[in-house]
């Protein structure tokens, strides 16, 4: 079970919550400045959906800052949006792994970098929270793409386990999974505020590091 796929089981924890995190009415830029396809706009978009799942077209588009014409031209109904805000995440948070360079320098650091890029796209794994479905894993475009984020992250720890870097009484997969439960965990306390946004990924890093460092 992956990072991605953890989201299913924390959906049902905190569905009840009270969502701290993303006001509902934001701060937005005008519409002639407004692309609802670049990464800004899709986060906003993640984080409204993810503060008020049953919200109607109309409400989402004001949370934005569009009209929701502009809303409809973009996606023609709310399952159309889902599905498309879906692909941009699972997409956005592979990048991230790229982005990380994995395979390059010492463990350590790639740890490092992978943490930053995951935290920094906190409304998207917000948004996944809020509506992942066993389907997800199914569908024939994203099922392989959650499988190939798992298969990277499980290298990612192998590679550091044969350089001596990563305990090896740990599988590699488990490792994995601590991190991305570890992850959501500290991302979904920030939201309800009980956990200081400054502080998410220093302690992250420190969790991981402590629990996987080989002695």
């Amino acid at each position: 079970m992956s990072q991605l796929r953890q989201i299913c089981i924390i959906k049902t924890l905190s569905s009840k919550m009270c969502c701290l995190w993303f006001p509902l009415r934001q701060p937005a830029p005008s519409l002639a400045d407004m692309n609802l396809q670049d990464d800004k706009s899709l986060a906003s978009i993640a984080a409204a959906l993810a503060h008020a799942p049953g919200a109607t077209y109309q409400e989402i588009a004001k949370a934005i800052g569009v009209s929701r014409a502009t809303l409809y031209r973009f996606c023609s109904s709310k399952d159309e949006l889902i599905h498309l805000l879906h692909r941009h995440c699972i997409a956005r948070l592979t990048a991230s792994l790229h982005e990380a360079r994995l395979d390059e320098g010492s463990p350590v650091d790639a740890l490092t970098r992978l943490v930053e890029g995951q935290v920094v796209h906190k409304e998207l794994h917000a948004f996944l929270m809020e509506f992942w479905s066993r389907d997800i894993e199914t569908d024939p475009e994203l099922g392989p793409a959650c499988l190939a984020y798992e298969a990277t992250l499980d290298q990612f720890f192998l590679r550091g386990q044969r350089e001596g870097v990563f305990r090896v009484d740990i599988p590699a997969a488990a490792l994995n999974e601590s991190l991305g439960g570890m992850l959501i965990g500290l991302m979904e306390g920030e939201r309800r505020g009980r956990i200081a946004r400054a502080s998410v990924l220093p302690i992250a890093c420190a969790l991981i590091l402590e629990g996987a460092m080989r002695r």
